[in-house]
């Protein structure tokens, strides 16, 4: 009931704007035949007015109603509009900025026109210093833009593993072109890999001490399997020795 109270506030404001402004013109009217027409006293003109003032109030009175009812509904429907288009906005602002990776779109001169805030964070900067400036100055810092970047104008959709010098976290870098007639922007999402390929070179490094220790063990076997047939041989020998002694 509060919330509809306040959405016909102006409405019931410029309904009594109006009543007030044929009053106010009633008494106007009324001064005017009086002193300057000299017809009657005011309290007459007030109190008895004639057919046609009352008349005349009542039309005008009507129409600054009817008017104001029209600039109602007109301002209504722009901040019906408004609340609208700032609810979308915010809906895809939250959206944009509830995904965990850092997503940023450069326009074509690489640089930033919109971040999440995953990737404010990740830059350590406002977003009134990241907006506006070459994404390479900002986050990951180069001296170039991405390889993977320039490539995607061409081949669309690319990916590239970078690592960031100051953090030392691995990124894998997605880079999906916006195209119209021609190239406009770019989004950029940076998922973050650093404990990926920390489990996959502690895997590999694993599999290769495996790897060292079994050819090691086959190693040792065949040495084994070498010696132990010198030693038949040795053992053979020495007993063909001794039957040539008997």
């Amino acid at each position: 009931m509060r919330d509809s109270f306040k959405k016909h506030r102006y409405l019931l404001r410029s309904v009594m704007a109006a009543v007030a402004s044929g009053l106010l013109l009633w008494i106007i009217n009324a001064a005017v035949l009086v002193w300057v027409f000299h017809r009657g006293t005011f309290e007459e003109r007030i109190f008895h007015p004639d057919a046609y003032s009352i008349s005349t109030l009542i039309i005008i009175t009507l129409a600054f109603t009817g008017y104001s009812i029209l600039s109602y509904c007109s301002i209504a429907k722009r901040r019906l509009a408004e609340e609208s288009l700032k609810k979308s906005k915010k809906e895809r602002e939250d959206t944009f900025n509830a995904i965990t990776d850092p997503v940023f779109i450069h326009d074509s001169d690489f640089r930033i026109v919109r971040a999440n805030k995953a990737y404010q964070e990740a830059a350590g900067m406002p977003f009134e210093e990241i907006i506006g400036k070459p994404y390479d100055e900002v986050f990951p810092k180069m001296e170039a833009p991405f390889n993977g970047c320039l490539k995607a104008l061409i081949l669309q959709e690319q990916q590239q593993e970078v690592t960031d010098p100051f953090t030392c976290k691995i990124y894998k870098v997605w880079f999906y072109p916006i195209k119209t007639d021609a190239y406009k922007y770019s989004v950029h999402i940076l998922e973050d890999i650093t404990e990926k390929k920390k489990a996959e070179n502690e895997l590999k490094e694993r599999l290769d001490e495996l790897e060292r220790f079994y050819r090691a063990t086959v190693g040792r076997e065949i040495m084994m399997h070498e010696v132990m047939e010198e030693n038949q041989r040795l053992k053979a020998k020495i007993k063909e020795m001794e039957g040539k002694k008997i």
